[in-house]
């Protein structure tokens, strides 16, 4: 958005994606908050709150929602067992780590998913991986190779705008808007 590159309509999937996590968080601080009342009653609950928490999935489940690691951003295209969405798996981190400092999206896959992308090489990073994954700057999932092969050049367009085209009367690439 600052260097004009992707859509406007790319501004609205804030409230969508952000809304429902703070609605969590705030759910979550409230639960906590009620739990540290020092009542006979409640007092109980924590007991058998406890009790549940000594289960590994509980505990797993309850640490990823009070830090966020849980988060699933809300990509309405994602089929239901797609990772988009999703945090970048720790597994992947190493080699989008120089794009994800600059803050720039990375395409981690096979080679041939970088000639999917080639039209947006001037704003996009690629990196060797067996998985094809499309990451965001903040790290989440913009796109995964459940998701096929055509919603990749869907989620490139919709996370970094219009793809490079090539104007062959001057030999230079510019972007569709700029064209």
């Amino acid at each position: 958005m600052a260097r004009g590159d992707a859509e406007e309509s790319l501004l609205d999937t804030y409230h969508d994606e952000r809304h429902p996590v703070a609605s969590r968080v705030l759910v979550n601080t409230r639960a906590q908050g009620v739990l540290t009342i020092p009542d006979p009653d409640l007092l109980a609950l924590r007991e058998v709150f406890g009790d549940l928490l000594a289960g590994p999935a509980a505990n797993r489940r309850l640490a990823g929602e009070v830090s966020g690691i849980d988060i699933r951003n809300g990509i309405a295209a994602a089929p239901p067992r797609s990772s988009t969405g999703l945090r970048l798996p720790d597994t992947a981190l190493d080699c989008a780590r120089p794009s994800l400092l600059a803050a720039r999206p990375v395409l981690i896959g096979p080679p041939h998913l970088e000639a999917i992308a080639r039209p947006w090489r001037d704003r996009l990073d690629t990196a060797a991986g067996n998985a094809g994954m499309l990451v965001r700057p903040d790290g989440y999932l913009a796109w995964t190779d459940p998701d096929g092969e055509q919603g990749l050049a869907r989620a490139l367009g919709r996370w970094l705008g219009a793809p490079l085209q090539h104007d062959a009367n001057t030999g230079t690439e510019r972007t569709r808007d700029h064209a």
